[in-house]
């Protein structure tokens, strides 16, 4: 059953990394970046494991895996903690926040009016999640998506951001 449980953890993170990097990377590379997130203790040496291995192409991974180290990070640490007891919970727990994880897309995608795609959308969902503040959510969008167009969603998202927030802190929990 642990067995089982801990091929449940890997297939999450893998999806999870398949998404991220599916456009840009092989499958051999994606497992190949797993390994490295799952030994790596922070942001800086997962950047230093991917320079070693991928030379120039590694700012590239790095700058789309680095808004979401600490998740994929934490679907690693799941997959070496999980038992069958914490499956359960694990199972409730990952219902849960899909459920609120959908909520943000549409609420967010009703925004933008279905101006953005769905791998804009996610980076969007990262950036509300991740910031505490209105002030993060701007510099996240325009890091993210250049003045113009950061400014843009930035405005669109803006009015809603305490209701979006209390939804992403939901995820978080």
């Amino acid at each position: 059953k642990v067995k089982k449980n801990r091929k449940k953890c890997t297939a999450q993170k893998n999806n999870d990394l398949q998404s991220i990097l599916a456009n840009i990377c092989s499958e051999e590379q994606i497992e190949e970046i797993s390994k490295l997130i799952a030994e790596s203790n922070t942001k800086e040496e997962l950047h230093n494991s991917l320079a070693k291995v991928y030379k120039k192409q590694a700012t590239d991974f790095y700058k789309l895996l680095r808004p979401r180290y600490l998740r994929l990070k934490g679907l690693q640490e799941s997959e070496n903690t999980c038992t069958a007891d914490e499956d359960k919970t694990m199972t409730t727990q990952k219902a849960e926040k899909v459920v609120y994880h959908d909520v943000l897309s549409v609420k967010l995608d009703e925004l933008l009016d279905g101006k953005c795609n769905k791998d804009e959308l996610a980076l969007i969902r990262e950036a509300v999640i991740d910031a505490t503040t209105k002030q993060q959510l701007y510099i996240r969008m325009v890091k993210e998506f250049k003045k113009e167009k950061g400014c843009d969603i930035y405005n669109k998202i803006k009015p809603e951001y305490v209701s979006l927030h209390k939804l992403a802190s939901e995820i978080i929990k």
